[in-house]
């Protein structure tokens, strides 16, 4: 029988994460270019504020919205996978409490 370490458990779960993240990119990516193929081959305009859009402009956009999804995506892989990241809960609390109580004082 063999044991996993904690640390090893940690990294797999974070590769697990960090794949379905990049699934969900990907996904996002190749409908926005199936968006754009589909309304250009179907002449397709939406409504916005009363002017017609055509449907590419919004096919266009889901795709360049995917590929900054993924490459943050991966930046977020890179910096998950080194060992000298570390949680800590001190990163989350007095931090934001100084930038709240500065703003309030109008010492931004």
């Amino acid at each position: 029988m063999k044991f996993i370490n904690s640390n090893d458990d940690s990294i797999l779960s974070k590769k697990i994460a960090v794949c379905f993240l990049q699934c969900v990119s990907l996904m996002i990516v190749f409908l926005g270019m199936f968006f754009s193929i589909f309304s250009a081959i179907n002449h397709i305009s939406i409504k916005v504020l009363r002017v017609n859009v055509s449907g590419i402009v919004f096919g266009v956009l889901v795709f360049y919205l995917g590929i900054k999804y993924y490459l943050s995506v991966c930046n977020l892989k890179e910096k998950l996978l080194k060992d000298k990241y570390k949680f800590s809960w001190s990163n989350f609390n007095l931090q934001k409490g100084r930038k709240i109580s500065s703003f309030i004082k109008g010492k931004f």
